[in-house]
């Protein structure tokens, strides 16, 4: 039997930012709802800020799908052969087994996005790339 599951309200500056695994150079997430902090069976539902010139390393998700809000800032996304820059209040759906990547594109400010996905089982990385990601998405990890 799995453990009970609470209903909670915590504010976002009650959560720490976290530089996950896959997550480089200031790539830093806060998880709001996340199955490893137990509120969520398969929802990862986080916040993310990319210094200038961090990134996400290439990846692709097993299951689930991912939605990226760009909140201020850009950056480039690519998934699969295709690379777009991406700006304030542009909206990215990732479905499963798309390979994905996201850096963060100018030098003097930083990007954030508020990504919200359903978790998977883990993480496919695309040929000749390995994955450090735990097994959820990223933007978010």
């Amino acid at each position: 039997m799995s453990a009970e599951r609470k209903a909670f309200i915590r504010n976002v500056a009650e959560v720490p930012w976290d530089e996950l695994p896959g997550h480089h150079g200031g790539a830093l997430s806060k998880l709001l709802v996340h199955p490893e902090r137990g509120a969520s069976r398969h929802i990862d539902h986080r916040i993310s800020m990319y210094q200038p010139k961090a990134n996400v390393a290439r990846h692709a998700h097993k299951i689930q799908e991912q939605i990226y809000h760009v909140l201020e800032g850009e950056g480039l996304m690519e998934i699969g052969d295709e690379t777009r820059v991406v700006r304030k209040h542009d909206v990215i759906f990732l479905p499963p087994a798309r390979a994905h990547q996201f850096r963060s594109l100018r030098s003097d400010l930083p990007g954030r996005d508020l990504a919200g996905d359903r978790r998977g089982a883990g993480v496919i990385p695309p040929k000749g790339h390995s994955s450090h990601h735990r097994g959820t998405a990223g933007g978010y990890s």
